[in-house]
């Protein structure tokens, strides 16, 4: 009796430590997908465009414009990662300006969308990447003079290939706050209405967000 007891209590004994064992948690895998959002100062080359306006202006004696332009644009792109240090990404970029003036309103549109390859160099805790993109481009361009009774537009569709390094630094979990400097390549538009041609390519700073989820 005491030697069954004894074997009884010997392998009881000897399962705890085996039950007691858990299986080991695995690894939480990084974010597939980043979300970037970002407003950046740009100065597109867009003086052909005022240069024919304010000559149409002249020869019919309308009043003239300020040609100052556009400054900045606000960009969002969605980030895949396919491997540890790189992602492929769609993108979309948006600048535009209106102005009234008495009886006459301006109105300046550039956008684009495209999509890329971003190779990350640097990681933990500073990030640095490298990036390239192509895409199509829209521009648009209006001005109505005497309460509308009078509108000279033009707009045309191309294309853009676009060079860039960003640098970010993490904020709070997956969250990572980004600068970027990027130079925006497009060929000629060959504006119809406005008689001229355009190139509203040129370089970009930018600051934003990144977030993985």
């Amino acid at each position: 009796m005491k030697l069954t007891t004894a074997l009884c209590l010997t392998t009881i004994f000897a399962c705890v430590p085996l039950c007691s064992q858990t299986e080991p948690v695995p690894a939480a895998s990084p974010p597939l997908i980043d979300l970037a959002f970002s407003a950046s100062w740009c100065r597109p080359n867009l003086d052909p465009v005022f240069n024919s306006y304010a000559s149409i202006e002249r020869s019919l004696g309308l009043d003239s414009w300020k040609n100052d332009g556009l400054r900045y644009l606000v960009a969002a792109e969605a980030r895949h990662r396919v491997m540890d240090d790189q992602y492929v990404f769609v993108e979309g970029t948006a600048s535009a300006m209106y102005r009234r003036k008495g009886q006459d309103a301006s109105y300046t549109g550039l956008y684009r969308a495209g999509a890329g390859y971003r190779m990350r160099l640097l990681s933990e805790p500073f990030e640095g990447s490298v990036h390239a993109s192509v895409g199509a481009t829209w521009v648009n361009f209006s001005r109505t003079y005497n309460d509308n009774r009078l509108e000279i537009n033009d707009s045309k569709t191309g294309t853009y290939f676009t060079l860039g390094a960003s640098a970010g630094y993490p904020l709070h979990g997956n969250i990572l706050v980004e600068a970027s400097l990027r130079y925006v390549f497009v060929p000629k538009l060959q504006l119809s209405a406005l008689q001229t041609e355009v190139q509203p390519g040129g370089p970009a700073a930018g600051l934003g967000l990144s977030i993985a989820i």
